[in-house]
Order: structure tokens, then C-alpha cells, then sequence
């Protein structure tokens, strides 16, 4: 590996690119051995077939005594060939931790896969061929990530409010740009197996295996990295897989796009990810339970639970908002992140990285094996990536620090309580509907600094505590979904969910 960064760079390259075409090679190869003996018996059979038909009778009898031994053969073989693939998904679950049980198993019967087969142009037009919905996702992606339409007055109102909040600032943000093998290493065995490789085809399984020589050269090309503050060409292209949802199938927004990045590009960001969360816990309102060490979804349900049950005795009600964000991961503005992430003290270095890994992404859709021309993301946090879930929690706790500075919450115990948080998911409370307006006002002019802009149609209002006399005035229904109340604790969210369908 060469001392001078610059090179060092170019070497990666070219290595790279050597290893991906030997990896494509051996898979093909890998592929063919665990086809063929099922390939040469179907031709067997097929003979069979051929003499049977055929006008010789003593071919024909021939062949139709060793008909049924030549089924069995193929269907032996078949059935060798599905083991193979069992055990690769049975390794998987293991080392996930999962366990199969009868209540699980009655549950989840196994779906045929269907794939892409049309989807509906911006013009409106239905493509129908395997490149052209590659396309037509490409482009829906890169306008959901377009650079979303926000201001600088918008941001500076809710930095300054994180500010006047006191909002948690970590003394000196993890600044190095010299990556350690060890973090290398520690990311490495984080990294789970039989996760789908970008666009290079290298998969992790590799570099696990052979962590003694790629070790250090990974940690070496990322210091080179820190130090250039730059990119080998193609670190940052994904490929965009879709998984489909629910709706209309010819709609590319029913499907749920998925980044495969290459697998250097992950391990860079998991090492980032590893120093991030050491220090969330210290930065984050314990509000906040996703993806912090020590956080439990649990208790997100539990406060609510008890809030209600507080506010029953206390012959009080509240409003909860059940908010959803409009392709929440994938529109914020990824200036103001940088400026969140400074604001919260996570210190030049740090963000430089953050800075190095979101701009210039470019991603391309394949669809039943065809891909398409690669196109910018100006927009969001790449779902698939590492980092993005702990990225997007800075942006939660500049949203739970704008609504506390509005005064938006109820009362409890002397302190303000604004709400709880999993990740995008927000469940705002609102001490009655005289607050609704300003709730409105204030998630507006968020939107209008992140990018992250509420659903309506998804957005819905629950009175908890004692029932109100009088439904919620229809003047709010133009921006939230509003119901009745419930007169029974919130056990979870699930629940609320339930109960919100049965009203």
C-alpha cells in the first residue's frame, strides 16, 4: 500500500476494481456448479420424453421403465439445490438471533415474490420494460431527494431555539480523521453477513475473511480519506433496490427504496457510526428512544400510559398529535443537519465526514437485473447506510427542542412535557385544542428549515384523560385527521392505533 495518500487512493481503485471482477467471475462459476447437475438431468429427462414419443416401441419402453428413476433424480437434485439456499437464509437468522416458533411460523405463510412489472411514468405513461421502470425509480427517487425548498431565517429560529433550550453540547466533537484498526475491526464483526453488496459486488463476507490483509489497508484508505478530505471515484454510487409496500403497483411511490452501497463505503460509515454513538446518549433528550445504547421503545409506550392515567386523576385532558413525515429519511436538508450537528457540538472533524459521505451521492435503480443511468441525490439520509438512523436522531432533537420553545406541551410535575420520539416517528402532546393552531404554525416553519414536512392524511389527533364534551371543532381537520377519545390507558402505540381505526 503507497505512504503518499493520493496514490494510496488510486491504488484502492485499481485494487477494487480487480477484486470485483474476480468476485463476479467466481460467483458465475459458483452458480453454474450448483445448476449443473440439475441442468444435465433435466436433459436426461427430456430425452426420455423424446423417445417415448418417438416411433421406435422398444425406445419407448425402454425409456418409460426408467422414467420414474429420472424424476426422482431431478427432483433430488432440486431439492439439494433449495438446501443450499435454506441453509445460507437459516445462517442468517441465527446470527440475527432469531428463532423459529409455531405462533410465528402460522402466521407468516410464504409469499411468491413478484417483481416489478410496470410502473406509471411522470407523464403518466406505463412503462413496461425492466430498463425503463429502472428509470422511472431513478427519477422518482432523485425528485423525492431533490433540494428541498428551506430558509435561512426558518433554520437560525430553530438553531437559536436549540440554543435557548439547552440543548446538550459535547465539549469537543470526535474530530480525528485517522481511522485505527481496531475501529476497522470493530466494524467488521458489527457488520452483519448475507446483506445484498453495491455496485462493486465485493461482499463484507471478504473482508471478514480475510480481516488480516484488509484490515489495515481499509483503515489506511479512510485516513487517507480524513486527511484529502476526498473521495475515490464511485465511493459514494448506490444502487436502489424497491420493496413494495401496499397501493396502486404502477405508482413507484407505493415501493420503499433501499440504498446498497458498496461495502467499503458501509464499513466507513459504521466506524463513523461507532463514534457518534458514544456520545448520543449525552446529546439527546432522553425523549428520544431509537438506536441509543440504554433506550427502550418500551418506555416511549409506558409515559404515555402513564400520562394519561396522571391526567385522568387529575381531571385534566390533552391532545396527542400522532405525527407522520412525508419520506421522512429521505428530504432532509442536509445543510441544516451539518448546522444541527455543529450546534450540538459534535465538532469540525466530525462534521467534515458527515460532509464528505452526503455530498455528491448518486444512485441508480435496478429492476429484474437492469440498471439505470445513475442520477444526484440532493436530499436526505440514505436509508441502508450505517450512519443514517443516528444522523437523523440530530434532526429529532432540533424538532423536540422547536416545539418546547414554542411552549408546546402540557404541564407535569412543574416541567414541560412536549412528547416522545422513535426515530421520525413523533407523538406530540398538546395541552388541549386551543393548542392546535400553534402546533400547526410551529411544524410549519420546521418543515420550512428541514425539509421534513408532515403528512396530513397520515397526521392524526387523540384526546387523552378525561373525555371531552364536545368533539374537535371541524376547523382543524384541514390539516389533521381528528377523532374521538379513548377512555382507556394507552398501552402502546399499536393500540392507540387500534383504537384511533375503531372510532
Amino acid at each position: 500500500m503507497p505512504i503518499n495518500y493520493k496514490a494510496r487512493l488510486k491504488w484502492w481503485r485499481r485494487l477494487k476494481r480487480d477484486i470485483s471482477r474476480k468476485v463476479f467471475r467466481l460467483n458465475g462459476i459458483q452458480r453454474a456448479r450448483q445448476r449443473a447437475p440439475v441442468a444435465v438431468l433435466r436433459e436426461e429427462l427430456e430425452e426420455l420424453y423424446t423417445f417415448i414419443e418417438g416411433s421406435d416401441p422398444l425406445a419407448a419402453a425402454t425409456s418409460l421403465a426408467a422414467l420414474p428413476e429420472a424424476r426422482q433424480a431431478v427432483a433430488a437434485a432440486e431439492e439439494a439445490l433449495e438446501e443450499v439456499f435454506q441453509l445460507k437464509q437459516k445462517r442468517d437468522w441465527i446470527h440475527n438471533h432469531e428463532r423459529p416458533t409455531r405462533a410465528l411460523t402460522g402466521q407468516l405463510n410464504p409469499k411468491k415474490h413478484q417483481g416489478v412489472s410496470a410502473l406509471r411514468a411522470a407523464n403518466g405513461e406505463i412503462v413496461g420494460t425492466a430498463i425503463g421502470c429502472a428509470r422511472v425509480v431513478t427519477t422518482h427517487c432523485a425528485a423525492v431527494s431533490a433540494k428541498p425548498t428551506t430558509t435561512n431565517a426558518a433554520q437560525n429560529l430553530v438553531l437559536d431555539a436549540m440554543e435557548r433550550q439547552g440543548s446538550p453540547v459535547l465539549d469537543s466533537g470526535r474530530a480525528e480523521v485517522l481511522v485505527t484498526e481496531q475501529e476497522v475491526l470493530v466494524a467488521l464483526r458489527r457488520s452483519k453477513p448475507g446483506k445484498a453488496p453495491g455496485r462493486d459486488g465485493i461482499p463484507v463476507e471478504l473482508y471478514k475473511k480475510f480481516k488480516t490483509q484488509f484490515v489495515p489497508i481499509l483503515a489506511g484508505v479512510f485516513t487517507a480519506i480524513g486527511v484529502l478530505k476526498n473521495l475515490p471515484c464511485g465511493f459514494l454510487d448506490g444502487v436502489i433496490t424497491v420493496l413494495y409496500k401496499k397501493g396502486d403497483r404502477v405508482d413507484a411511490g407505493n415501493y420503499r427504496p433501499i440504498s446498497l452501497t458498496n461495502t467499503d463505503y458501509r464499513v466507513l460509515a459504521r466506524v463513523l457510526a461507532g463514534r457518534l454513538g458514544e456520545v448520543l446518549p449525552d446529546l439527546v433528550d432522553p425523549a428520544q428512544t431509537a438506536f441509543i445504547k440504554g433506550r427502550y421503545i418500551g418506555d416511549n409506550a409506558m409515559l404515555l400510559q402513564f400520562v394519561a392515567a396522571l391526567l385522568k386523576e387529575e381531571g385534566r385532558s390533552a391532545v396527542l398529535a400522532l405525527c407522520d413525515f412525508r419520506k421522512a429519511y429521505d428530504t432532509v436538508d442536509r445543510y441544516f443537519l451539518l448546522a444541527v450537528a455543529t450546534k450540538m457540538g459534535l465538532g469540525h472533524g466530525f462534521v467534515q465526514w458527515v460532509r464528505l459521505l452526503l455530498e455528491g451521492t448518486r444512485s441508480a435503480a435496478i429492476i429484474n437485473g437492469y440498471l439505470a443511468e445513475p442520477k444526484l441525490l440532493l436530499a436526505g439520509v440514505r436509508q441502508g447506510c450505517p450512519l443514517a438512523p443516528l444522523l437523523y436522531l440530530l434532526i429529532g432533537q432540533a424538532l423536540l427542542c422547536w416545539i418546547k420553545d414554542q411552549g408546546i406541551g402540557i404541564q407535569i410535575a412543574g416541567s414541560l412535557l412536549s412528547g416522545s420520539q422513535f426515530a421520525d416517528d413523533l407523538k406530540a402532546l398538546l395541552d388541549g385544542p386551543q393548542q392546535i393552531p400553534a402546533f400547526k404554525a410551529a411544524m410549519a416553519t420546521f418543515a420550512t428549515a428541514s425539509g421534513q414536512h408532515l403528512l396530513p392524511a397520515k397526521t392524526q389527533l387523540l384526546f387523552i384523560g378525561v373525555p371531552p364534551t364536545q368533539p374537535l371543532p371541524a376547523v382543524t381537520v384541514r390539516l389533521l385527521l381528528t377523532c374521538q377519545s379513548i377512555n382507556i390507558l394507552i398501552i402502546s402505540a399499536i393500540t392507540a392505533k387500534t383504537a384511533l381505526k375503531q372510532q
